[in-house]
């Protein structure tokens, strides 16, 4: 079998390389097609500006074949020409791919002048509500909804003497994307806590950080997903390995054990 190494180049250095040529090559196509696709948007843009809006939509209709991204972007801009048009059908067809291609810009929709026509087709509504959920995807990703039965005004009572231990309240916040708990003792003023618990999308996991009004903090990351929120952390001590583990379990009648 045959190797080929550029000269000078060891075959450890050159397969190195190789990999970066082949990043280099991805990159130079990716720019090539962006030089392609962004003088059609502009064209598209300054049309808009003059009222040209069929020559408007030809340009933007081009840039999107080529690829333009967002792709959602552009969509947009194809609906508010066709608007002006006084199209709302052709309008509200392309606001609705929009929607589709995850376009979130709600306040932009809202505000939009050029879309009066537009918002005369009965799918205008609908498609409002489909990009303002396209920019709340804490909402629309079960992933961050697992943990909503632990949302809520609680009494805590010990698990084994069912004795009241404080109380708790739960809410989310940031559009679900956080949890956030407040803990209030019953025994003292002292020990108060706070957690913030969020899913971390890069690696699937929810993580708590616990703090309290001691100067403690504390965070456990959620490692055992079999139906109930089962966090963990472990941490040294006097030369040992200690893992301390929490866990939620919704239980029948709405309590949270």
């Amino acid at each position: 079998m045959l190797q080929f190494v550029p000269n000078g180049l060891s075959v450890s250095r050159a397969r190195g390389i190789l990999p970066n040529m082949r990043t280099l090559a991805a990159l130079l196509a990716s720019a090539f097609l962006l030089s392609a696709q962004q003088p059609q948007f502009n064209t598209g843009l300054q049309l808009h500006s003059t009222g040209r809006w069929d020559e408007a939509i030809a340009a933007f209709e081009s840039a999107f074949a080529a690829g333009y991204m967002p792709a959602g972007a552009v969509m947009y801009r194809i609906a508010r020409a066709h608007s002006m048009k006084n199209a709302p059908a052709a309008a509200a067809d392309w606001l609705a791919r929009a929607a589709d291609a995850g376009f979130s810009q709600l306040v932009q929709l809202q505000n939009d002048a050029d879309l009066a026509s537009a918002r005369r087709d009965l799918r205008f509504g609908e498609i409002m509500n489909r990009i303002d959920w396209n920019g709340k995807p804490c909402l629309t990703d079960a992933r961050y909804r697992v943990f909503d039965f632990w949302i809520g005004e609680w009494n805590v009572n010990g698990f084994q003497n069912g004795v009241p231990q404080g109380s708790n309240d739960v809410v989310g916040m940031l559009d679900g994307c956080v949890i956030m708990e407040q803990w209030v003792p019953h025994s003292n003023n002292r020990n108060r806590g706070r957690s913030v618990n969020y899913l971390n999308p890069n690696t699937g996991k929810w993580h708590q950080l616990y703090f309290t009004d001691q100067g403690g903090a504390i965070e456990f990351v959620r490692e055992f997903p079999d139906g109930a929120m089962r966090f963990e952390r472990e941490y040294a001590q006097s030369g040992r390995r200690i893992v301390e583990r929490l866990s939620f379990t919704p239980e029948p009648n709405a309590d949270v054990r």
